[in-house]
C-alpha cells in the first residue's frame, strides 16, 4: 500500500467511525428532514459538539506530521545532486537540485545555489532556454555576488548557442564588471576568468549580424488558445451560435441559434477553478495553469509540496488561493478528501474573484440535494465542517476575508427557486456575526460546492504517448490529470451519443461540434457513460446514481442501439454468421436471424484465453516467433466461435501486428493492423480519436518501411500511402479537436520526414 492509499484509508476510517457512531436511524432521519437546505444540514451538524472535537483532534494529528521546509534536508539533496553532476548523470542531478530547492527556505542561499546548480545540469543537457530561466531565477533569489560571474558566463554561452550576440556580450560585460570589483577573487583567478571572457567574446564576434538577438517563439504550451469564433455577449466562453435555455423539466440547456457545421468551435473555456489529482499522472503539471513544467519546476515559497511552471504562477497561486491551502498541503490533507479539495478551491476563488457574473454562474449550478441519500449528506457535511475548522485554526482566512464583501454582496437573483432559496439563506448576512455564525456560513457554502461538483466537476485530461516495440510504435491514451469546474460548458445536457467532442489545451476546455446541428437543435455533452463504451443498463444506472435522472436519449431508448455493444462481445451465429450473445448460461440469441441456440463455448473460450496469456509471457521473454505461433493458434480458435467484430479478435490481431513490428517485419505488421481499422471505425466512429490513433500507429510502421526500402518505385508508393494516412489523421484531429491537440505535432514531424525523403528521390 502506497502513502496515498494510506492517507485516503485514514480519512475514510474516520468517516466510517463517525458514521457508525452518529449515523443512527434517528440522525439520518434528521438529515433527511433537512435535505432541502445546505444551511439546515450544517446547522444540525454544528450542534454536534462531538463532531467538532473529533475533527479538531484529527486535524491536530495531521498538523503533527507536517512536511515543512528543511535546510538540513535541502543541503543533503544539494550534496546528492553535486555527486550526480560529477558523475555526469545530469538528469538525476536535476531532480536532486529541484528537491533541494523545494525544501530550502525561500530566498535563502541554499535555494539560490540549488537553482543555479540546476541551470548547469540543464546547460550540459543542451536545454539552453531552460538554463537561462534558471539563471534568472537564481539571480532573483539573491545568488551570492562573489559567484555571479559563473552564472553570467553560463548565460553568455547559452546566448551564443542561440546566436544572440548582443545578449551574450551584455552578459560578458556584467561578468567583467563583477570580477573587476570583487574583493574576494585572487588576481590569478581574475586573470583566468578574464581569459574565458575573451574567448567567448571572440565567439560572439563570429555570429552573423542578421541572426543576432532573434527571440525564440513561445512553444505551443505557452500560448493561450484564441477564441476561433464570434464571442457570445450573453453566454461567456461560448460561440454566438449558442443560446442558453431553461425549462422546468429540462433545467438549463444549450441550443443552436443557427445551423452549426461539424468541426465548428462552440466553447473555449477556462475553468473557474481546478485542482490536480493526487496521482503520478499529474506529475510534471503546474498547479496553477495546468501546463507542463518540464525540467525546471518552481517550488511553492512556503511548502515543499506544490510545484509550478514559473515564478509568476507560483506567486499568482499563493496570492489567489494557495496561502490558505498551503498548511493543508503540508498536512497531506488534500490527498484524502477527493472532490472536497476542489470545493475548497472554489470557495477561495469565489472570495477573491471580481467577476460577479462568473461568481453567480457557479452559485447557480445544480446540487441535486433533494436526491442525495442522507448517509451521503452526512459525510459531505462532516467534510465541510472539517474544512471550515481547518480554515479557522490553521489559516488567517476568517481574518483576511470579509464574508459580506467577498460573498453576500456578490449574489444576484437567478430566477430559479432552488438557487434563490439558497441565496436567501446565505445573503442574509449580519455584520455582527459571531465566530460560529461565520463558520456556519462558510461550511454552508462548502457543502453546496461539494454537491455541485459531484454533478458538474469535469475531468481535465492530457494525451499520453506510450512507446511500444522499441519506440517504433506509439499508443495514445487520454489520462486524467485534474478536475475543474467549467460553468458555461456545464449548461449542456447529457446524451449517451453526444453531438460535441471536447479536448484540452492545458486547463482550457475546447468544445467542437462532432456533427451538423440544425437551428434550434439541442447541444449535448456526454457525462461519462457513452453508448460506444458502456452497455445501456450500466449507463443508466451510473447516471441515475450520480446525476439522479433516467436517461432517455436515443441510444438508451432505440432498440437498434440498445444492443450496440453486444456486437463487440458477440459469438458467431452458426446459421447466418451474424452476432449472437448470451441470454442465459448456455443459451444464445442471434441479433440478425432471431434464432436461439443452446451452445457451451466455455472450453474454447478458456483454451483461447490460456494461449493468449502464454503469448504475453513469450513476448516479455522476447520469444517473438513462439509468441506469433501462440497468437495465431489463439486467433484461429477465436475466429471459429466469435463474431468478426468481437473485441477479442481485434486485440489478438493488434498484438500479432505489434509482434511483427518487434521483429522488424513491417509489411506483415501493416497487413495485420490494417484489418483492424474497419472494426475500430464501427465501434468508435469514423472520425473518432481511436481511429486517428490507429492511423498514427500505421504511419509509424510505414515510416519504418520507408527508412529500409531501397526500391525507388516502392519508396514512392510508400510515401503516397503515408501521405494519405497523415491527411486523414490530420483531418480527424483538426476537425474534432483543433490545432492545439498534441497528436498534430507528431503529424507535422512525420510530414517533415516525408518531405526529406521526397527531396532525396528528386
Amino acid at each position: 500500500m502506497n502513502d496515498g492509499d494510506y492517507e485516503i484509508t485514514q480519512w475514510q476510517m474516520l468517516l466510517d467511525v463517525l458514521r457508525s457512531n452518529y449515523g443512527t436511524k434517528c440522525a439520518l432521519l434528521d438529515i433527511a428532514a433537512r435535505k432541502k437546505s445546505e444551511k439546515d444540514v450544517m446547522s444540525y451538524l454544528f450542534k454536534k459538539a462531538d463532531f467538532r472535537h473529533i475533527l479538531s483532534l484529527w486535524l491536530e494529528e495531521r498538523q503533527n506530521s507536517n512536511k515543512t521546509k528543511s535546510t538540513e534536508k535541502a543541503e543533503h539533496l544539494k550534496k546528492k545532486g553535486n555527486e550526480e553532476f560529477q558523475k555526469k548523470d545530469y538528469r538525476s542531478s536535476i531532480l536532486s537540485y529541484t528537491n533541494s530547492a523545494r525544501f530550502a527556505p525561500w530566498k535563502s542561499k541554499i535555494a539560490a545555489v540549488a537553482i543555479a546548480n540546476r541551470s548547469a545540469s540543464l546547460f550540459y543537457l543542451g536545454l539552453y532556454e531552460e538554463c537561462l530561466k534558471d539563471i534568472e531565477l537564481a539571480m532573483e533569489l539573491e545568488y551570492p555576488l562573489n559567484l555571479r560571474h559563473k552564472l553570467l558566463l553560463r548565460e553568455a554561452q547559452c546566448h551564443l548557442k542561440g546566436k544572440r550576440r548582443k545578449l551574450a556580450k551584455k552578459a560578458l560585460k556584467k561578468a567583467r564588471e563583477i570580477i573587476a570589483s570583487s574583493e574576494t577573487l585572487s588576481l590569478s583567478k581574475k586573470d583566468c576568468i578574464e581569459k574565458e571572457i575573451s574567448v567567448l567574446s571572440l565567439e560572439a564576434l563570429e555570429i552573423n549580424n542578421s541572426l543576432e538577438d532573434e527571440v525564440s517563439p513561445l512553444s505551443p504550451d505557452d500560448e493561450k488558445p484564441k477564441f476561433p469564433f464570434e464571442k457570445n455577449p450573453s453566454f461567456p466562453s461560448a460561440s454566438v451560435a449558442l443560446a442558453r435555455r431553461y425549462s422546468t423539466d429540462r433545467g438549463r440547456y444549450v441550443t443552436a441559434e443557427r445551423t452549426i457545421k461539424k468541426g465548428e468551435h462552440l466553447f473555449v473555456e477556462e475553468p473557474f477553478a481546478f485542482v490536480l489529482l493526487d496521482s503520478s499522472k499529474s506529475d510534471g503539471i503546474c498547479g496553477n495553469c495546468c501546463r507542463k513544467y518540464g525540467y525546471r519546476p518552481i517550488p511553492c515559497i512556503s511548502c515543499p509540496e506544490d510545484l509550478y511552471c514559473s515564478l509568476k504562477c507560483s506567486k499568482e497561486a499563493f496570492l489567489r488561493y494557495h496561502r490558505f491551502e498551503c498548511p493543508g498541503s503540508q498536512m497531506g490533507l488534500y490527498q484524502q478528501i477527493g472532490i472536497a479539495h476542489l470545493a475548497l478551491r472554489v470557495l477561495l476563488t469565489c472570495s477573491f474573484t471580481t467577476d460577479k457574473e462568473k461568481f453567480n454562474e457557479v452559485q447557480c449550478l445544480v446540487t441535486n440535494i433533494n436526491d442525495k441519500p442522507p448517509e451521503d449528506l452526512l459525510m459531505y457535511g462532516i467534510t465541510s465542517l472539517m474544512l471550515t475548522l481547518y480554515l479557522r485554526t490553521y489559516t488567517d482566512f476568517f481574518t483576511n476575508v470579509n464574508l459580506k464583501l467577498c460573498f453576500a454582496d456578490k449574489f444576484s437573483c437567478s430566477g430559479t427557486s432552488e438557487v434563490d432559496k439558497f441565496q436567501h439563506d446565505v445573503i442574509n448576512f449580519d455584520d455582527n456575526f459571531s465566530v460560529t455564525d461565520q463558520e456556519l456560513y462558510v461550511s454552508t457554502l462548502l457543502l453546496r460546492y461539494i454537491l455541485q461538483l459531484i454533478c458538474n466537476g469535469h475531468a481535465i485530461t492530457k494525451l499520453n504517448l506510450t512507446a511500444f516495440s522499441n519506440d517504433t510504435i506509439a499508443s495514445e491514451t487520454q489520462e486524467r490529470i485534474a478536475t475543474g469546474i467549467y460553468t458555461s460548458a456545464s449548461m449542456m445536457n447529457h446524451s449517451c451519443d453526444p453531438n460535441i467532442v471536447h479536448s484540452f489545451h492545458g486547463r482550457f476546455l475546447i468544445v467542437k461540434a462532432a456533427r451538423d446541428i440544425s437551428v434550434g437543435g439541442e447541444v449535448f455533452n456526454c457525462y461519462g457513460p457513452h453508448f460506444r463504451r458502456m452497455p445501456t443498463s450500466e449507463r443508466r444506472n451510473h447516471l441515475k446514481l450520480q446525476y439522479h435522472f433516467l436517461c432517455k436519449c436515443e441510444p438508451c431508448t432505440d432498440p437498434k442501439l440498445q444492443n450496440f455493444l453486444e456486437l463487440f462481445k458477440a459469438f458467431i451465429c452458426p446459421k447466418c454468421k451474424g452476432p449472437i450473445y448470451k441470454i442465459q448460461e448456455t443459451t444464445y440469441w442471434c441479433l440478425n436471424c432471431q434464432n436461439k441456440y443452446a451452445i457451451d463455448y466455455t472450453r474454447d473460450i478458456n483454451h483461447a484465453d490460456e494461449i493468449f496469456r502464454a503469448s504475453q509471457i513469450s513476448i516479455e521473454r522476447s520469444q517473438h516467433f513462439e509468441a506469433l505461433e501462440q497468437l495465431q493458434e489463439c486467433l484461429n480458435i477465436r475466429r471459429n466461435i466469435l463474431y468478426p467484430l468481437n473485441e477479442d479478435i481485434t486485440i489478438t490481431t493488434d498484438t500479432i501486428g505489434k509482434v511483427y513490428a518487434m521483429l522488424g517485419q513491417w509489411r506483415k505488421a501493416i497487413e495485420v493492423l490494417d484489418r483492424n481499422i474497419k472494426s475500430i471505425e464501427i465501434r468508435f466512429g469514423c472520425d473518432s480519436i481511436e481511429v486517428a490513433n490507429e492511423l498514427n500507429k500505421l504511419t509509424d510502421i510505414y515510416i519504418q518501411c520507408l527508412r529500409q526500402e531501397e526500391n525507388i518505385k516502392k519508396k514512392k508508393h510508400t510515401i503516397g500511402k503515408i501521405q494519405k494516412l497523415l491527411d486523414r489523421t490530420e483531418e480527424i484531429i483538426s476537425s474534432s479537436y483543433g490545432p492545439w491537440h498534441e497528436s498534430l505535432k507528431d503529424v507535422v514531424n512525420k510530414r517533415l520526414e516525408l518531405y526529406a525523403a521526397q527531396e532525396e528521390l528528386k
